[in-house]
């Protein structure tokens, strides 16, 4: 009965035509009266097979929606081309690791960093569920210098908008000393999702950025900047444009990201790319 109850309340909320505040109240009010499932539980999301755990905010968004942030992933299949490599900066659980794959192809590379040992668990489960066997990850936090650090690290999103936290020693390396061991020279894209830790894993990445230029996809939260990064957001900004980037949204349309007017807290995704590629957008 609590399974149909389920199938029936997401149909509903998918079917429903409402902004994203709406549609987290519904959600949540959903999530009241079904109960739910006490234990993570398996679905079907873009050909792969990903856990879903009923405690955790971006799973049951994932599986109320059907999808998880759907013009971020179309626009990374629009720069990450088949037989590249890709690095994914805070990878959380795997899900644009996994979709990254598919954007490389089976003659590319993907490279999933995150500190969390949580997450890794988790994003080894989903590429094991879906069969995906390229993805290396590495558990490290990507910063401006290698070394160790101890470090807040986030062990998921809970469904009351709080996180679940725990201090933990950790390797951390730079997007420059990724590469350079490795000997990539054919990085097309650098997703970074550092929850306001972006400034620090940019300055580890100059020689990357004046060399291969990379794409990026990289989330850009004002107030997790100034928190965690202790930089404001504009420095952040200056520092790609020093290296010939222009900022874009999702859309591959030029963007003052000072124009996104964000409330506190919020955050958006946005695209830099390299001035001289501006015109070959595929």
């Amino acid at each position: 009965m609590k399974q149909m109850m389920r199938r029936a309340g997401v149909a509903i909320f998918r079917w429903l035509p409402l902004g994203h505040e709406g549609r987290r109240r519904v959600r949540k009010a959903l999530l009241a009266v079904m109960g739910g499932p006490r234990r993570p539980f398996v679905m079907d999301w873009r050909g792969f097979r990903v856990q879903i755990d009923p405690g955790q905010a971006i799973d049951m968004r994932l599986h109320f929606t059907g999808d998880y942030e759907p013009a971020t992933l179309a626009a990374i299949k629009r720069l990450a081309y088949p037989g590249s490599t890709a690095i994914d900066v805070g990878a959380n659980v795997g899900l644009v690791s996994l979709w990254l794959t598919r954007c490389v192809g089976p003659a590319g590379r993907v490279i999933a960093v995150e500190p969390s040992a949580w997450a890794c668990e988790r994003l080894a489960d989903n590429a094991a569920l879906s069969g995906v066997t390229m993805i290396e990850t590495i558990r490290a936090a990507v910063a401006d210098r290698p070394g160790e650090a101890v470090l807040d690290v986030i062990n998921g999103y809970n469904l009351d908008n709080t996180r679940s936290r725990r201090t933990e020693t950790v390797t951390c390396v730079t997007v420059d000393q990724l590469v350079a061991e490795r000997g990539i020279t054919n990085l097309s894209l650098l997703k970074v999702d550092t929850d306001g830790f972006e400034m620090d894993v940019f300055r580890g990445a100059q020689t990357v950025l004046s060399t291969i230029r990379p794409d990026i996809v990289f989330e850009y939260g004002p107030d997790h900047l100034r928190r965690y990064s202790r930089a404001e957001p504009e420095a952040l900004i200056a520092l790609l444009r020093g290296h010939g980037y222009a900022v874009l949204d999702e859309h591959m349309q030029p963007l003052d990201p000072a124009d996104l007017r964000l409330k506190f807290g919020e955050t958006a995704n946005l695209v830099a790319r390299p001035e001289e590629r501006l015109a070959s957008v595929g």
